[in-house]
């Protein structure tokens, strides 16, 4: 079904939901801001996380200028129906990425994932 015949009501939030993801985003908001800070890379992980939304993720996050997406092996010998076929996103940044560059969407982005599939896992 495509985005736009969805039923808009699906997407409200109460305000559980609201403060929750608030929570969330000040910890993602510092770890992205703290990776950007370093011109460096940031890994996140949803260790469920199918990998098909992997791939949806980044290539909505190729889309931000500047921001370099890969895929991290999953590291685990055993295949599991229940773990990813990824082991997680790697992003780059490159030196001089603010959030004024797209930071700020890039979190929005990832707290839209986390609300539906679970808190992401930074390193």
């Amino acid at each position: 079904m495509p985005f736009s015949d969805q039923n808009p009501s699906q997407f409200a939030s109460t305000k559980a939901d609201s403060t929750k993801k608030n929570a969330a985003q000040v910890d993602l908001k510092g770890a992205v801001g703290n990776a950007i800070h370093q011109s460096s890379s940031l890994q996140l992980t949803i260790e469920q996380l199918p990998l098909a939304v992997y791939r949806e993720i980044a290539a909505h996050l190729q889309q931000l200028e500047g921001v370099s997406v890969t895929f991290i092996e999953q590291t685990s010998k055993d295949f599991d129906y229940l773990q990813s076929q990824v082991g997680g996103l790697k992003l780059t940044f490159p030196n001089g990425f603010s959030f004024q560059d797209g930071g700020d969407r890039l979190v929005e982005i990832l707290n839209h994932y986390a609300a539906r599939f679970g808190p992401w896992d930074a390193t």
